[in-house]
């Protein structure tokens, strides 16, 4: 099990996501919840799964967000159906408790996020009522934001200790898809010689750079041998990036662009108003390519993000910067 496996949740500091919300420069909005994955799978009682929104341009609501996440998360519950699953809660930080002590249940499942000490969905900034939901039962889960490897493999042992089959077809194949695309991944990184990456968000007035090590996906993509950018600079109060004015949007040279595609077709749109965006030599170059940040939850869906990253790194040119 992992190490916080057991840990009740703490109520600490804000959840480790985009900064934009506490600044209010962008339009506000959270974004869709991490997919309804498999974490609850094992016995009958693990009735309550708490589902973490990512937070990328402030704490409200915004149909820009849900209609550019329409298509990924309308395959995702395609092949993961929800039926006879009780939703508590749509809106980040809103929880329904009632319906949730409703359900009676034994324990409560969610990702831990180490910086912030707080598991997801129950940190500091979600409503006081929200927060009776941690009292209801034991919240347990691995580390978030680290790894996303490591945290795909905490969630199976800890299906598997609840009673799910771990030997599933099902379970088996995505497990071995992820295997493959892990190690083609590592591969077309290997014969890409020299190439660079950089993660960012763009918001109005800012272009964020990612900071990889608080990025469980780019922490993992490094460790497979990728050269992600790592800032210079990051904001000091807000350690996951770093704060680029626009004017100043081509401090870094990667030849590799890395978006973050919660919000992928508005960012596109956001970034491409900036007429500094086209001085970074890989975005004139077309070298820019979804970044799946901070939602993958299945070993499948990193098996097909993995493929992707890997046709673009086969498709950029090392030699670029």
């Amino acid at each position: 099990m992992c190490p916080t496996a057991y840990e009740r949740t703490s109520h600490d500091p804000a959840p480790p996501l985009h900064p934009a919300g506490r600044r209010g420069s962008t339009p506000a909005g959270r974004l869709w919840p991490r997919h309804r994955e498999r974490r609850g799978v094992g016995r009958e009682r693990l009735d309550v799964h708490l589902r973490r929104r990512q937070d990328v341009h402030g704490r409200g609501g915004a149909d820009a967000d849900h209609r550019a996440g329409r298509v990924r998360r309308g395959a995702h519950r395609a092949r993961h159906p929800l039926d006879g699953i009780e939703i508590i809660g749509e809106t980040w930080g809103k929880i329904d408790a009632e319906k949730a002590a409703s359900l009676e249940p034994d324990l409560i499942v969610s990702g831990y996020w180490t910086t912030e000490k707080a598991y997801g969905g129950l940190e500091n900034g979600v409503e006081e009522s929200s927060k009776k939901v941690a009292k209801l039962a034991p919240v347990v889960g691995p580390v978030a934001d680290q790894s996303v490897e490591k945290m795909l493999d905490g969630f199976e042992e800890l299906s598997g200790s609840l009673g799910a089959d771990l030997d599933s077809a099902e379970i088996v194949s995505d497990k071995e898809a992820f295997e493959q695309a892990r190690e083609r991944f590592k591969t077309t990184v290997a014969e890409a010689d020299g190439l660079t990456a950089m993660g960012v968000s763009p918001a109005d007035d800012i272009l964020y750079v990612a900071v990889p090590k608080h990025s469980a996906e780019l922490a993992d993509f490094a460790r497979y041998g990728l050269d992600i950018v790592v800032p210079d600079s990051p904001d000091p109060d807000f350690s996951y990036w770093e704060n680029l004015s626009w004017e100043n949007a081509d401090k870094y040279q990667p030849d590799l662009v890395l978006m973050d595609d919660r919000t992928l077709e508005q960012s596109t749109k956001t970034a491409e108003k900036q007429p500094t965006w086209r001085k970074i030599k890989a975005v004139e170059a077309g070298a820019v390519t979804p970044w799946p940040a901070y939602w993958i939850s299945t070993y499948r869906d990193y098996a097909e993000q993995l493929d992707q990253l890997s046709d673009a790194v086969e498709k950029a040119d090392p030699d670029l910067t």
